[in-house]
């Protein structure tokens, strides 16, 4: 198994090298929004807006309000806060 661990292993790590890329990717598009935002301890975007807060996930490109799960990146959370405001 040892060549089929190391495979795994080179994996997961490819996969943690895109997880850091997309936070960071993500990240910048929100700093440079004229929106109010709040990042917690666990790197977690708040958004807060008259329909609730909307929870980012900038490695992962989800977003959640009220319980419902969405996939996009950070334009994606901005155009959906954005809709929510009409």
């Amino acid at each position: 198994m040892g060549d089929m661990a190391d495979v795994l292993n080179d994996l997961k790590e490819i996969r943690k090298q895109e997880k850091e890329e997309r936070y960071e990717k993500n990240i910048l598009i929100i700093q440079q929004c004229k929106l109010n935002y709040h990042i917690d301890d666990n790197g977690t975007v708040l958004f807060k807006t008259i329909k609730g807060t909307v929870c980012f996930y900038p490695s992962t490109n989800k977003f959640m309000l009220k319980n419902k799960v969405h996939y996009g990146d950070a334009n994606s959370v901005i155009g959906f806060i954005k809709n929510l405001a009409k």
